[in-house]
């Protein structure tokens, strides 16, 4: 009768035990998996992205205050990462146990790791996706000599019609533009009103600042003359901020209209044959 009732009960108290170890196995097979995670930090995400399903190639090009340059041929600077390269349509396709997986996703991201304190700010606006680096460079050299405020570029026009279209912005300096030497913007407008009777250049939409102009800058008012022209370079100018113009060879191709983005793309086609 005793040996009955034992017999259930260790059948029972060992299945108990088999069942509280395979519990424990597997808490400690999910903790040691817990700590093999690498939580993913930055500063910093810089991301590029363009429409969905598109062939065009687009580069992030990224510059930390030390020099160190990060793109598709030098993915690491210690600091910054590339940790996507998107190459358009190419390879988006992957044929995978029979199924084709597509990712039309067109995104670049630059992750920065750790703040360092810089001297300037390059603002680089996103409408001149063929801007030359060299012209970078120009500015980035220019502003460690802590001459102005704000530093930007010029060049000249190709044709009348680039002049007459309102669209490309015009900079008026106070002496010709040439070589390496910067000069002093006395105006910025759209027109081509007495074009021929000042030395008047494309203006290139780039931009230098020091730590302190920027912030003076952002803490104005909006004059008559931005929003009349609708330039915001004009509130620096008629605050008495000091902006200096710089001669660059190249002339990028700005988008601003649906013609533009045409020219654009075909550039592009062009430079990849």
């Amino acid at each position: 009768m005793i040996s009955s009732v034992q017999g259930p009960d260790l059948l029972f108290n060992a299945l108990l035990g088999f069942a509280f170890m395979f519990a424990v196995a597997f808490m400690l097979i999910n903790s040691s998996k817990e700590k093999g995670n690498i939580e993913s930090k930055a500063e910093v995400l810089i991301t590029i992205r363009w429409e969905d399903d598109h062939p065009d190639d687009v580069d992030a090009v990224v510059e930390d205050p030390r020099g160190g340059i990060v793109w598709y041929h030098n993915r690491d600077t210690g600091l910054m990462h590339l940790d996507r390269d998107d190459r358009g349509n190419l390879a988006d396709k992957l044929l995978i146990s029979g199924d084709v997986i597509s990712n039309p996703i067109n995104q670049e991201t630059v992750t920065i790791r750790k703040l360092v304190n810089g001297e300037y700010i390059i603002n680089l606006q996103g409408d001149m996706p063929n801007i030359d680096p060299s012209a970078i460079k120009i500015l980035s050299n220019y502003m460690s000599k802590n001459l102005c405020d704000i530093a930007t570029l010029g060049s000249k026009f190709k044709d009348n019609k680039e002049i007459e279209n309102i669209n490309n912005v015009k900079v008026a300096t106070k002496n010709a533009l040439s070589g390496d030497k910067f000069e002093n913007a006395i105006d910025f407008f759209r027109d081509n009103e007495n074009i021929k009777e000042r030395h008047v250049y494309h203006h290139i939409g780039i931009y230098a600042f020091t730590k302190e102009a920027l912030l003076r800058y952002v803490s104005l008012d909006r004059t008559k003359k931005e929003l009349d022209r609708n330039l915001e370079q004009l509130r620096a100018l008629e605050n008495n901020m000091k902006i200096h113009i710089g001669y660059t060879p190249s002339s990028p191709l700005s988008i601003d209209t649906e013609e533009d983005l045409r020219n654009v793309q075909e550039l592009m086609k062009n430079e990849k044959k």
